[in-house]
């Protein structure tokens, strides 16, 4: 894992976090996809390495067990992307989207809460 490159790891966990407490709620499903991406998807692609995801999900769990307030975990990362836009290529973007829509569908489709921060991250990804 590159050391410079830990506050995004950190910052990548909180988004994913978000997205999966967001309505209050982390569900087992959630939570295995969540894994299964981190570990095919982001190993796959090259954006994170084996030790990069374990630490990515190592923080999530840690965000978890602090029952870490959703919102302020999302605004920290809308916070850093936006002062690191370098460390967000269009690959980087298309993998957290990707990864986003499939956490977010895998419990009876989205709820409001689900919807409102996909659109909110959508818009900071430029996808939307």
């Amino acid at each position: 894992m590159r050391e410079n490159l830990i506050p995004f790891y950190y910052n990548l966990s909180k988004l994913f976090y978000a997205i999966t407490a967001i309505d209050g709620v982390i569900r087992e499903e959630e939570y295995r996809v969540f894994l299964t991406q981190i570990n095919t998807l982001w190993l796959s692609s090259g954006i994170i390495n084996k030790s990069s995801s374990q630490f990515i999900i190592n923080t999530f769990e840690t965000l978890k067990n602090e029952n870490s307030s959703a919102q302020a975990c999302f605004d920290e990362f809308k916070s850093y992307k936006k002062q690191h836009e370098n460390l967000f290529p269009e690959k980087t973007k298309k993998a957290i989207w990707e990864t986003a829509c499939v956490i977010t569908s895998e419990v009876n489709n989205k709820n409001k809460s689900e919807l409102i921060i996909l659109v909110h991250l959508g818009k900071l990804l430029q996808i939307m």
